[in-house]
């Protein structure tokens, strides 16, 4: 749980005001426009917008994918976990470059999610 947690992101590129300027990922909300560069990890769940011809997305460590999964522009999956025009938080930015919309964070994301059933312990009696 500890090592999960430990991945989170500090901090995000984003446009406001016209302005890309660097905050707190736990600052991040709903409708922000995420910049996203090579090395970067995808800070919330975002739509992309826009992107370089030779973004290139790692996503192992939500999906247990072992190959990079291109970015898109269109959806190319009516399952969000399988379309390529999103891209999920936890999710590294190997090539290229992107913006994306914020439509999900913090514990709504997969990954939040995933995280808090991680958390809970749950002990139920049995009949024997």
């Amino acid at each position: 749980m500890k090592s999960i947690q430990s991945l989170s992101v500090h901090e995000a590129a984003v446009i406001r005001d016209g302005k890309q300027q660097i905050i707190e990922a736990t600052d991040i909300v709903v409708g922000d426009v995420a910049v996203l560069n090579a090395g970067d990890r995808v800070p919330a769940n975002m739509h992309i917008v826009q992107a370089s011809s030779n973004r290139c997305f790692y996503c192992s460590l939500l999906m247990g994918e072992s190959e990079t999964v291109p970015g898109a522009l269109d959806a190319t999956s009516k399952n969000a976990l399988e379309t390529c025009n999103l891209t999920l938080t936890s999710t590294f930015v190997i090539q290229g470059t992107c913006h994306g919309v914020v439509f999900i964070t913090g514990g709504r994301t997969v990954m939040g999610c995933l995280v808090k059933m991680l958390g809970e312990t749950k002990f139920k009696l049995t009949t024997i």
